[in-house]
């Protein structure tokens, strides 16, 4: 498409249309960069405070999404995350056609703190095994996600590989250990310094979050969750099943 400055049609709309366009043919698919600010601006000779305000408009509408320090991208469709504790996470997104790639950053034995002893329902002298992970949609981080475990229950899950097989599925399949249920918390704040440079945001930027508390059958704490998601790549959805 070319641009043209003797229309009555502004610059920043013909723009923006091309962009809409490019994605709409699949020319400019979820996940790939968009020209750089100055670039474009360069090639239609415009202003570059022109595409900028014209990249804003369409990280507002979540067609483009934005990486700190790498660029403008073209956003996926938001995914809608039913975040029920009970299916793991890289199921749900196959599930609706991503393909998704793990990352462990972290995997330790501590000496489990206070807060989580009380939530796993652990003795002071317990030991925990934290996970610590990361989720890519095309190489787009996705979500932080630790899981804290009991060290005696699940010491097993050390041995398996977490950037292959979802935490879920090993509890169940190698661990044995039945889920029953799980209970969870969804809210949201800006991001840190640190937790922005993993999901590629800026600083500041919302995130959602899940805790949640998985239960076997026999109404035993086995797994205490944590998942940071980027604001603009995902929804949250919960059941009421109430009777």
């Amino acid at each position: 498409m070319k641009i043209s400055k003797y229309t009555s049609e502004p610059i920043h709309v013909q723009i923006e249309e091309m962009i809409i366009k490019d994605i709409k043919n699949g020319v400019l698919k979820p996940g790939l960069r968009v020209g750089s600010e100055i670039g474009i601006a360069s090639k239609y000779k415009i202003s570059r405070s022109t595409v900028r305000n014209v990249f804003d408009r369409l990280v507002a509408k979540n067609i483009l999404m934005r990486r700190a320090g790498k660029g403008t991208f073209v956003a996926f469709p938001v995914a809608t995350k039913n975040t029920s504790l009970l299916v793991g996470f890289s199921e749900k997104m196959k599930e609706i056609g991503y393909t998704i790639k793990t990352k462990v950053d972290k995997v330790e034995v501590k000496t489990s703190s206070s807060n989580v002893q009380k939530i796993l329902e652990l003795g002071q002298d317990n030991k925990i095994i934290v996970i610590n992970r990361i989720r890519y949609i095309n190489e787009i981080p996705f979500v932080i996600h630790c899981a804290s475990l009991p060290f005696d229950r699940c010491k097993d899950v050390m041995n398996v590989d977490l950037e292959n097989f979802s935490l879920t599925s090993t509890l169940k399949n190698i661990l044995g250990i039945h889920l029953s249920h799980a209970e969870e918390t969804i809210y949201a704040y800006a991001s840190t310094s640190e937790e922005s440079k993993l999901l590629e945001i800026k600083k500041g930027s919302p995130i959602l979050v899940t805790e949640g508390l998985t239960f076997d059958d026999n109404e035993l704490p086995i797994r205490y969750s944590i998942a940071k998601y980027r604001y603009d790549v995902v929804r949250l959805r919960t059941n009421n099943n109430s009777g």
